[in-house]
């Protein structure tokens, strides 16, 4: 099923769903720069220093991109809040540095860094709260979206094959029936076949219609596909250990075709529940986002 480009909401061209990708991945590199205790190496209170200022300066150019986005509101304000808490931040890290090259000249000098220590690990705790807010949703993402052409053109084919294996039906076991009386209805057997494979271009049209979601928390992944209002939920207890990735669609062994490009594969994410069955999930979605969300997935 071919993707339908999602509208774009950003000045850099993003769709909605990847500036929630990009927002996770800001979060997901702030939360290790909260550090409990600061680091006891000039080496590393530079780095740290270093990562402070690039994580400031990556946040705010993801605040100019999600400003006039409709993202989820908690994500925007953990960012924002978040952005707000790290100028403070590097200016203790270079307090520290600082410490970290002179030392305390006196025991005074050292009960006024553990203070000045004491302080900050207050104001960490507080923006590390503030972050975790952030994280109740670790992972959230549209996976796919409605794909109207491709609903039109395998609508019109599902009505005209149904329609004209029906008529065709009609006049056929009509007719037997002169020869073969009320046996001739066996025929309607054969038919079923063709009418399977209409009905299931119909399902397939109006399938193209939905759009899905995923959504990641405490370790149960939900899958929801909403069809005008129509809503398909499915949990899944991930097994951790297991890499998500995305695959081929297959039913029954069968591999799926796209509706609307002849001999290309439908793509979804195959993950594993904790009692080791393997689940296939966002089929038909766009590869490009579904690669993206099995990074997320596998905690890249």
């Amino acid at each position: 099923m071919q993707h339908l480009e999602p509208e774009n909401h950003s000045s850099t061209g993003k769709s909605v769903a990847m500036l929630e990708l990009d927002a996770y991945q800001w979060m997901t590199r702030m939360s290790p720069l909260v550090l409990d205790t600061p680091p006891s190496t000039k080496t590393a209170a530079k780095r740290h220093l270093a990562d402070l200022q690039q994580q400031l300066h990556t946040g705010r150019l993801l605040q100019q991109d999600i400003s006039t986005a409709e993202l989820n509101p908690s994500i925007v304000m953990s960012i924002d809040e978040a952005i707000r808490h790290l100028p403070d931040m590097i200016l203790d890290a270079e307090a520290h540095i600082t410490y970290l090259e002179t030392g305390a000249a006196n025991a005074e000098d050292a009960a006024e860094q553990l203070r000045e220590k004491l302080a900050r690990r207050a104001a960490l705790v507080e923006v590390d709260d503030i972050i975790g807010k952030g994280f109740e949703q670790p992972l959230q993402a549209t996976t796919r979206h409605r794909n109207i052409p491709a609903a039109i053109g395998m609508g019109i084919f599902g009505i005209a094959w149904t329609s004209f294996t029906t008529v065709h039906a009609f006049f056929m076991i009509g007719g037997m029936m002169q020869a073969f009386g009320w046996a001739a209805l066996f025929l309607l057997l054969f038919y079923s076949l063709f009418w399977a494979v209409g009905l299931g271009m119909l399902a397939t049209s109006a399938a193209s219609l939905g759009t899905e979601n995923i959504d990641l928390y405490d370790g149960t992944l939900t899958s929801t596909f909403n069809l005008f209002g129509y809503k398909r939920v499915k949990k899944i207890a991930i097994d951790a250990s297991y890499r998500a990735r995305v695959v081929k669609v297959t039913w029954n062994g069968i591999q799926m075709q796209n509706s609307n490009r002849r001999g290309a594969p439908q793509w979804c994410i195959e993950v594993r529940d904790i009692a080791g069955a393997k689940h296939q999930i966002s089929k038909g979605g766009d590869k490009d986002i579904l690669d993206e969300v099995a990074r997320q997935l596998n905690g890249k």
